[in-house]
């Protein structure tokens, strides 16, 4: 059974990478991510404030303000690159870097310092939540594609962009990032929604960001399909994001993705669970006389072939509502 695959210039064993958790924050856990099956290792994300700070000093009490007891986190700018420095030396598998911003900025020429450092490729985070009645969308677009261009002028690292699903009309943006210089799309960055405390009259304490179930993986799956259609080979496509099972993984490689990165499935039921969606792939597709994920790769993008995609968007809608009836 052949799955290997290539990933933002990668050549990988199998499609399914650890993606950014606590359990890669140290080189030891990039190397028992590895020995159990993952075929690429994201990293934790570097913030660009943490960046800034190192930077200069003088943005130190207003950053500790907003984010209290960062200067304790012994994960900063220097022992992030020590960490990519070390787990490349100590780990048998790909690294892939994490940096996490809301626009572009200064920060972006550390993205040379991780290409340095030896990454293999970089994840860029962006998140961004545009509360000003005055900023347009399309600022708000240009804030994303301005930062990816910056990024790809500092480091000539293969760059995925991770984005949020809520874009007026996300194929248009996706092809905007990709002029921009991004090689992949990761779908899709959870949005932070808090609860309040009615008696406090406060934010309730706010939740691990996990998947909660495989019902996470439907938003990422349909704009998988939507996209790498719209897309082609301009543009690969990783999933994140309710990806529990080899069954899981089957789907979203069916939709066009080229890898799935599995973080909550493995801080609940273990780090072995790499192997096991592994080996649940595999078996899949010898259970339906497939013996490469090229053959399955992007095949439900038959359902997404029409001449007019927003018509027949629309008639899934009105079915998906009318079945209920």
């Amino acid at each position: 059974m052949d799955l290997k695959t290539q990933y933002l210039g990668m050549a990988l064993a199998h499609p399914i990478l650890a993606s950014a958790s606590p359990l890669s924050r140290t080189p030891e856990g990039v190397c028992r991510l590895a020995r159990a099956g993952a075929s690429a290792v994201v990293l934790p994300s570097l913030f660009a404030e943490q960046i800034s700070v190192e930077n200069d000093a003088r943005l130190g009490p207003r950053t500790e303000m907003l984010f209290p007891g960062w200067s304790r986190d012994p994960l900063g700018a220097q022992e992030y690159l020590d960490l990519i420095a070390l787990s490349r030396r100590m780990c048998n598998v790909p690294v892939i870097a994490s940096l996490n911003a809301d626009g572009p900025g200064k920060w972006t020429a550390f993205a040379k310092t991780l290409e340095n450092a030896g990454a293999n490729a970089l994840e860029l985070n962006l998140y961004y939540v545009a509360a000003d009645p005055d900023v347009t969308p399309d600022a708000v677009e240009q804030r994303y594609v301005d930062a990816v261009a910056e990024v790809r002028a500092a480091c000539g690292l293969p760059l995925a962009v991770k984005i949020g699903p809520f874009f007026t009309a996300l194929p248009h943006f996706a092809r905007r990032l990709a002029t921009a210089g991004a090689n992949g799309l990761v779908l899709f960055n959870r949005f932070y929604e808090p609860d309040f405390d009615p008696e406090t009259r406060d934010v309730a304490k706010r939740d691990v960001v996990m998947s909660q179930s495989r019902h996470d993986l439907r938003l990422p799956l349909r704009w998988t399909a939507v996209l790498s259609r719209e897309l082609g080979d301009d543009i690969q496509i990783a999933i994140t994001g309710g990806v529990h099972s080899g069954l899981d993984a089957v789907k979203a490689i069916m939709a066009g993705a080229t890898v799935v990165e599995v973080a909550s499935e493995l801080l609940t039921n273990g780090e072995h669970r790499l192997t096991g969606i592994r080996d649940e792939l595999a078996a899949w597709m010898q259970a339906h006389d497939h013996d490469s994920l090229e053959a399955i790769l992007g095949v439900l993008r038959a359902n997404y072939q029409p001449l007019m995609p927003s018509a027949v968007e629309r008639a899934g809608y009105i079915g998906t509502i009318r079945s209920q009836e």
